[in-house]
């Protein structure tokens, strides 16, 4: 059985994807975090792979209990203007689906 999607659990999915990255604060605080700037807070060394370890963690994260949704294969694009909150609106909302429901 799979958490119910809604904006709010889509929230705590992508925060705990975030947290799955190594960024602390998505742990500690993770409304705060999300106004800030994604380069201001991803350390200039993992910012060229962070799209693409963002994708494999919110697959991760996404696809297993409680969660046991659907990601689409797709890392989202990061500019020096993405805020963490534009990636949920622009990216993780996008990719991000209810699981599959076959019926008899």
């Amino acid at each position: 059985m799979s958490l119910e999607f809604t904006e709010e659990s889509l929230k705590k999915a992508f925060c705990d994807s975030l947290a799955c990255t190594g960024i602390g604060a998505a742990r500690a605080n993770c409304d705060a975090l999300m106004s800030e700037l994604v380069k201001k807070v991803v350390p200039l060394e993992k910012q060229e792979a962070f799209p693409e370890e963002l994708q494999i963690c919110a697959t991760r994260v996404c696809t297993s209990e409680p969660y046991g949704w659907r990601v689409m294969q797709r890392p989202p694009v990061i500019n020096d203007a993405s805020t963490f909150q534009n990636l949920f609106d622009a990216w993780f909302t996008r990719v991000v689906r209810p699981p599959v429901i076959s019926t008899p």
